[in-house]
């Protein structure tokens, strides 16, 4: 045990989550929303995260949705900056998960260039304002279809949208990443940063997509065990595995607990 590395990863994991809040605050201003006070994006993401543990995937961003709007944030922003920006930073995980497929054995690794292949044509359509509006109304139907309705048109994306926001994620999931890596490190696992830090991306994303489990619960971890095996042994990547998820867990529920105790109350104007 290596306390040192432990404490490098839990900084930058607290460092990717609150990028998280600052990116996303960022979005909601080039959506055409107020620009938000930094904490208080920092505050949405990580209250809005404990929706995560609740089967659907759903609440997470209604509560984002929500809490941007007692922000005073428009509602279509709000709900097109929570939708938009999961899915972003869900494209960015991706295309980071895809790089343990494509040093994989076929048909893997064919598997792994037509994914990557796909992620750079969405950030292509996602960068025009046409293709990018069909694909924004497909998406919040997808991904929010049980968040109520605005009654408003969504938010029109700008020109350059896709790639100026998918190397903004990047960099957010770069740090979840590295947070893995130096995670290893700190239980005396040593492995390989562009071994371990895509194996974290494609176990989250198939944690994510399994919508019955709440924050993918399981699923992660046994796709992290998948991923692990061709650099340590499956018991160890087991237990790697279920300590990481104990150890993120306690990093992202403690912060949010407390932020969600601070939050503001809301305007009482029954008696105006």
């Amino acid at each position: 045990m290596a306390p040192v590395w432990l404490l490098a990863s839990a900084g930058a994991a607290l460092g990717a989550y609150v990028l998280s809040g600052v990116l996303w605050s960022l979005m909601v201003v080039d959506l055409g929303g107020p620009r938000l006070p930094a904490l208080s994006g920092v505050r949405i993401v990580f209250v809005a995260n404990l929706g995560r543990y609740v089967p659907g995937k759903v609440m997470q961003l209604a509560g984002m949705a929500w809490l941007a709007a007692r922000e005073g944030v428009m509602p279509r922003v709000a709900l097109g900056a929570a939708v938009i920006g999961h899915g972003t930073a869900l494209l960015a995980a991706s295309t980071l998960g895809l790089l343990v497929l494509v040093d994989a054995a076929q048909p893997w690794q064919a598997i792994g260039w037509v994914g990557l292949s796909l992620s750079a044509l969405l950030v292509a359509l996602t960068s025009f304002p046409s293709p990018a509006a069909h694909l924004q109304r497909l998406w919040i139907r997808l991904a929010a279809k049980s968040v109520p309705e605005s009654g408003e048109a969504p938010p029109v994306v700008v020109r350059g949208f896709g790639v100026r926001w998918i190397s903004a994620y990047l960099v957010n999931w770069l740090l979840f990443a590295l947070s893995f890596w130096l995670f290893c490190l700190g239980i005396g696992q040593s492995a390989d940063l562009f071994v371990v830090g895509p194996a974290y991306a494609a176990a989250y994303v198939a944690g994510y997509v399994a919508l019955f489990a709440p924050a993918g619960v399981g699923i992660r971890e046994a796709a992290l065990v998948g991923f692990l095996l061709p650099v340590m042994p499956q018991h160890t990547a087991l237990g790697v595995a279920l300590a990481f998820r104990l150890w993120m867990t306690m990093l992202e529920v403690v912060p949010a607990t407390f932020f969600a105790v601070m939050t503001p109350k809301a305007p009482d104007h029954a008696h105006d």
